[in-house]
């Protein structure tokens, strides 16, 4: 079993289905570590959509986004997704 990666270790790249949001605009594309290569990063996994946990928790993202731009991170959502 592969163990649990650390504050600031560096792993191998990886995709994860998902988007990007531009402006009010969401894109839907995978996204891969190589294109975070080097800059911050805050994985956010989550078991599923329209869910009261996974709402509470990504609105929490959401409303730290500020923060984490400001130091130059992005968060990289995971999780089960609708078609």
């Amino acid at each position: 079993m592969a163990s649990v990666p650390e504050i600031a270790d560096i792993v191998g790249d990886f995709c994860l289905r998902g988007g990007h949001r531009d402006g009010e605009t969401f894109h839907r594309r995978d996204q891969t570590l190589g294109e975070r290569r080097g800059k911050p990063l805050v994985p956010v996994f989550h078991p599923g959509d329209d869910t009261p946990v996974c709402t509470a928790q990504l609105c929490s993202y959401s409303d730290g986004l500020d923060q984490l731009q400001s130091a130059g991170a992005a968060p990289a959502c995971a999780g089960r997704f609708s078609s």
